[in-house]
């Protein structure tokens, strides 16, 4: 089954239950990879890629909220990122930051003249989709200093 029709399965699954919030998610999703305006469904790594920009967005939502002194926004925001969470965790584990903190860890260990070109490279062969490359990012600098 490829990633489109499992969006849409679990979106019928979705409208039977009581979670408006995943299910209005699921709906939105849905919709905007439908309506790409392709005649053939988006690829797997279409809808992969637009699930990972699906939760950059309500991350920065709530980080937006929050520095805006938002807090009456929050707790459906904080919903939305559960729904978003849950809906990505059905195609592709994320990684913690613990987990890329271990992993860069492992790799500048593994080699000293590691590079940030390297560790990205790494990043994307091994755990493509999974990971934000800021966090890579930032844990590489932190590991050089």
């Amino acid at each position: 089954m490829n990633a489109i029709t499992k969006l849409k399965e679990m979106l019928k699954v979705a409208r039977s239950g009581e979670d408006k919030i995943l299910t209005d998610s699921l709906r939105t999703i849905v919709g905007d990879l439908d309506a790409s305006g392709n005649e053939t469904p988006p690829t797997d790594d279409q809808v992969f890629t637009y699930l990972r920009k699906n939760l950059k967005s309500v991350k920065s939502n709530i980080e937006q909220a929050s520095q805006r002194r938002r807090e009456d926004k929050l707790p459906k925001l904080h919903k939305e990122l559960e729904a978003a969470l849950a809906i990505a965790d059905e195609f592709i584990k994320i990684l913690s930051n613990d987990e890329i903190t271990r992993i860069v860890m492992e790799k500048a260990a593994e080699d000293p003249s590691l590079k940030i070109g390297g560790l990205m490279r790494y990043f994307k062969e091994n755990y493509a989709y999974r990971y934000d490359p800021r966090v890579v990012t930032e844990e590489f600098k932190n590991q050089q200093s």
